[in-house]
């Protein structure tokens, strides 16, 4: 529990700088459209043919959120999966192996996100409740989606793809 609990706030430092310098509000149009389907994400991809492939200029660093060894790569985008987005954040294993995704949404459009998500990989699987949210969970074959079900009112919403469900329960905000 206490991992878990340093892991977000570590993330959630992350993120609040990135907001702070600017780095999460740029506007859309300069940021890229990333092609990165969910459901095709897997534990089997790896770190540098990904990012070649995204092209979509990721700053990387080393991050100990999940374990030692960890690289943590960041950018801002327009879109994630057709999903209308500000930020996303890969983060892989220390065998270099995708751990997990997470995106920043469009507060805005966080409702039609939803319905695309919802049109992409049918009824949510599962509802949670969590310290005064709602998260939205859709289970794939290879990993887990978690949103909130209405964008927070004093942070961005965040779409998040994780490879595992117990490392879900571990970074779990």
């Amino acid at each position: 529990m206490r991992m878990a609990i340093v892991a977000g706030l570590g993330l959630l430092v992350i993120l609040g700088y990135m907001y702070v310098t600017g780095q999460l509000t740029r506007p859309a149009a300069e940021d890229p459209d990333v092609v990165l389907p969910l459901e095709e994400l897997t534990g089997e991809l790896q770190r540098v043919p990904l990012l070649e492939r995204l092209e979509a200029g990721f700053s990387c660093t080393e991050d100990s959120a999940v374990g030692a060894g960890e690289m943590a790569c960041f950018t801002g985008v327009g879109s994630v999966d057709g999903l209308d987005a500000k930020y996303i954040g890969l983060f892989f294993d220390a065998e270099d192996r995708l751990a997990a995704v997470r995106v920043i949404l469009d507060p805005e459009r966080h409702r039609s996100n939803v319905l695309r998500l919802t049109d992409a990989h049918g009824p949510v699987s599962q509802e949670i409740e969590n310290d005064e949210r709602t998260w939205l969970t859709w289970t794939l074959a290879e990993g887990m989606i978690l949103t909130q079900k209405e964008a927070p009112a004093d942070d961005p919403p965040t779409l998040t793809w994780f490879r595992e469900a117990d490392l879900a329960e571990r970074l779990m905000p």
